[in-house]
Order: C-alpha cells, then structure tokens, then sequence
C-alpha cells in the first residue's frame, strides 16, 4: 500500500514538473495535452489555468478563454479563471458579455481587488473598443473618447477599488491615475485634490516594489509613467531606460507598455514625453528575443508507405512519386513559404514526403514522434527499407527541424491512453496555440478507417470540429489502383 502511494506522490511530481517546464518554455500546446491527463481535479484546474495565462501572453484569445471556461467546469468558483474569462470576453471584443460576467463577479466578490481590477480592465476595452484603432485624426479620436467617458468612469472607479482593497496593488492605483489624467486632459472635471493624492498613494507603493525587487520591470515602468503623467521629460527618459533594462523585460512586457503608449498618442496626450518614451520601446522591441509566431501552420496527418505484403494495399510504394507531387502541389497552392511553421510526425511514407516539401520551402519543421527515436524508427521508418531510413535522418539534420519525442516532453503515456491519439492530440493542441485562423490541415488519406486510434481519420475529425482549414489529398482518385501505377511513366518502386 506504502509503495502505491509513493509511486503514485511521484508521477504526481513528475507531472507538475513537465508542466512547469512546458509553462518556462512557452509550450502551452504540452500545456494542455498535460492538462487532458491530470492526476486529479485540482492539477487539472492549475494547468488549465496555466495554459490560459500561457496563450494570453500570446495572444492567443479565444483559445486562452476556451482553457479558462474549461477550468470552469472543473471549478465553477476558481476566482482567477472567473477574472481571466471576462477579461479575455473583453479582449477578443465581445463588451456586453464581459460586462455582464463582471458585474455577477463583483456581487458575488465585492472585496476581491483582483475581481475590481478586472473589472477595470473590461470598462477599459469597451471604451477604447469605439476609437483606438480607427484611422481618423486626433481630434476625431479625442472627441470619441469624450463621447465614451461614462466607460471611461467605470474603468477608473473599478481600477480605484481594486487598490483601495489592496494598497499594494500598484498596477491598479497605476491605471486610475492614468486615465484620471487622460479624463481631465479631455475636458472632463476632476477632484485634483483626490488624482493628486492617488498618485502619491502610487508612488509609495511603487518605491517598496522597486525596493523589494530591484530588477523588477514593471515597478520601474510604472514609476517611468508616474513621471509622464507629471510631464516631467528628463526623468520619465531615465525612467524608460531603467525598466527597459530590468532582469524581466521581456517583448511581451514592452508590447503591453507600448500599447498604453500608443493609447496616449492616439489622444495626443503628453507627446512630448509620450513619444521618446515610445522610442525607447521600440528600440528595446527591437533588440529583445521574440516568440516564434508564423504567419501560417501547417499541420499533416497522413498514410506510412505500404509495409511489404500489406492488403489491402494502401499507400504501394509505387504512388510515391504520385504523393510527393500531390503534397507539393497542396503547399503550393497554399503558399507554404519561409514565414511558415509544418508539424508532422515522422513515418515512412506521407510524413517524410510532407517534411521534405516544407524543408525545400524554407518552413520551420517540428517533427512529433509518439515513441522514444529507436522504437520509432523500428515501428514507422526502417520497415520500408534503409531508403526511408536515410531519408528520415536527412530530415532531423536539417537545420530547420526540431525532433520532438513524446515521452520526453509529456512523460508515459497513462494506462489505457493510445500513444498515436495523444500525439494527435498534442500535435493539433500545439498547432491551434499559434492561432486557428493560421492552421492549414493537409491530410494524404483514403477516407477510411485506420488500422487503430490515432490514425488519420480521428486527426481530420479532431481538425474540422476545430474549425480549422482541411484540405484532403484523397488516395482513392491519386492511385486507382496498385497496377494502374505500374502502368504510368516513372511507376516502380524507386520512383520519387
């Protein structure tokens, strides 16, 4: 009994630490793959959670809010996955029903300043929703602004509570004398009394959290926009720099920065402090490490090559050539180029031809293999002859390619769970992280049922409820039939 429960402590630990290793590397599609196995209800609920603050920072929207309702379900009372769905409602623009959700959180948790702070963020997206990113003028957007102020007010009494509630949480004393100042900047009365004595409340709160994390960004970007708000020049400068050489910037750091940044200029608020500030954002944007974001995703599932004496036939070797050039084709049309990203396991037969076609165009590739490299290669690769074999470690050199094996990353399988469906799951998982609208989905499938789970058919299934873009090379119309093939020029076996 002692030694189940230990062996049971330990695949518990071993779990959170593949988790937090996934969350250090920015890898929320292991994230959640991790997350559909969970030891219990509780883990769950943590890499759920995980998993939404990982593609929020993203950008990620929709797919950050679907981890956040899923953690919802888990647990109906989870306070950070009740804030974070109304911000991402807020985020990805649907205002009435973020309103909605965080007027029932502040009746249900009116002394949560996390509940307020939210809040305030939401009230802030729905007034900027009508004029920041329009092309009109600064007058235009000024006038908008105005026009929106009751908005304007709620942000700015929620963010007040939130640090009310808790005079530490500088970020929300931050945002309300923020826009207090934009509020009286665009005509609208002020108590000045009351915005001069938030500021001061700010600068307090903020002195101790640069005093107990030094190298610190955002305590030292907050006091850099304490200074603007006093249109103080020459600090604000020194300010900027500090915060943008803190131990933690980071780009997605400095995109929020700019983005409030940006919010000003667009008002043509403060410009003489507003705009080196943003040069000096750009210029460190410009130097910080970016997250790889493609600008599309190519995601294949496809048939091994035939293994010899295989009926019925399915992929002959013979069709080789008549695949490679369909997968071609496919990309072609598709535009698959340098900007792209292709993820694909590493088999014998459509995979390989899918590497080699996204390698002779540039694409960063991800190969995902369901077993440790050996029993793989012995499974999928080296049955079809040394051909396959060398074919597929030409792939894994090629400097654009990253091997990934599932163990490694995601650890044992749990019992009962097929290895090929949970590769499916993590391949589909990782490539929705960088944005449904990005994915592109060629499968080389005949239209039946595989040998087992976790062939190609769960893959296109799984795609097209995901609503991503399908496109299927359906064998039954490339190769009729084995000697049909035999009969075309270039047929054989060493064909391709």
């Amino acid at each position: 009994m002692g030694t189940s429960a230990n062996e049971s402590g330990e695949a518990d630990r071993e779990w959170q630490r593949l988790v937090d290793v996934a969350r250090r590397e920015n890898k929320p599609g292991n994230v959640i793959t991790l997350a559909d196995e969970a030891p219990s209800p509780v883990m769950a609920l943590e890499a759920r959670r995980d998993a939404g603050m990982a593609l929020a920072r993203l950008s990620q929207l929709t797919y950050a809010l679907e981890q956040f309702e899923a953690a919802l379900e888990l647990d109906p009372a989870d306070a950070v996955s009740r804030c974070q769905k109304g911000i991402m409602l807020g985020r990805i623009g649907r205002h009435a029903e973020a309103r909605q959700w965080m007027d029932g959180l502040r009746e249900d948790s009116g002394r949560d300043p996390e509940v307020w702070a939210a809040s305030g963020r939401v009230a802030r997206e729905s007034w900027t929703s009508g004029w920041l990113k329009s092309g009109e003028d600064v007058t235009w957007a000024r006038a908008a602004a105005r026009a929106a102020a009751g908005s304007l007010r709620d942000a700015i009494s929620s963010y007040r509570t939130a640090f009310t509630l808790a005079p530490l949480h500088y970020s929300s004393g931050m945002n309300a004398a923020t826009l207090t100042a934009i509020l009286e900047d665009l005509g609208e009365e002020v108590n000045a009394a009351d915005s001069w004595a938030l500021r001061g409340a700010v600068q307090w709160a903020v002195a101790g959290a640069i005093a107990a994390r030094p190298g610190a960004y955002w305590p030292r970007m907050t006091q850099a926009e304490l200074f603007l708000l006093e249109n103080d020049l020459a600090e604000a400068a020194k300010a900027f720099r500090s915060a943008t050489g803190a131990d933690d910037c980071d780009v997605v750091s400095l995109d929020a920065t700019r983005q409030q940044l940006v919010l000003m200029r667009r008002l043509g608020f403060r410009p003489e402090v507003v705009e080196p500030g943003l040069a000096e954002i750009d210029h460190a944007m410009a130097q910080a490490k970016r997250p790889f974001a493609p600008d599309k995703v190519f995601l294949f599932s496809g048939h091994m090559v035939d293994a010899p004496g295989r009926f019925p036939s399915r992929f002959p070797a013979e069709a080789e050539l008549v695949a490679a050039r369909a997968v071609a084709a496919a990309l072609d049309q598709l535009r698959a180029g340098g900007c792209d990203l292709g993820l694909c396991g590493g088999a014998a037969g459509g995979d390989i031809l899918f590497a080699e076609e996204c390698l002779r165009r540039g694409l960063k590739l991800d190969v995902y293999l369901p077993l440790d490299e050996p029993a793989f290669m012995s499974t999928s690769v080296s049955f079809a002859g040394e051909r396959w074999r060398d074919r597929y470690f030409a792939t894994k050199r090629n400097p654009l390619t990253t091997v990934y094996e599932m163990a490694v990353e995601l650890g044992p399988a749990p019992e009962g769970v097929d290895l090929y469906s949970r590769n499916n799951r993590w391949q589909l998982h990782t490539a929705l992280s960088y944005g449904a609208e990005r994915l592109r989905f060629v499968s080389l499938w005949d239209g039946q049922e595989g040998d087992g789970p976790g062939g190609t058919r769960d893959m296109v299934k799984a795609v097209t409820q995901r609503s991503g873009e399908v496109h299927i090379l359906d064998t039954r119309t490339l190769w009729p039939s084995t000697a049909d093939l035999l009969s075309r020029p270039g047929g054989g076996a060493g064909a391709g």
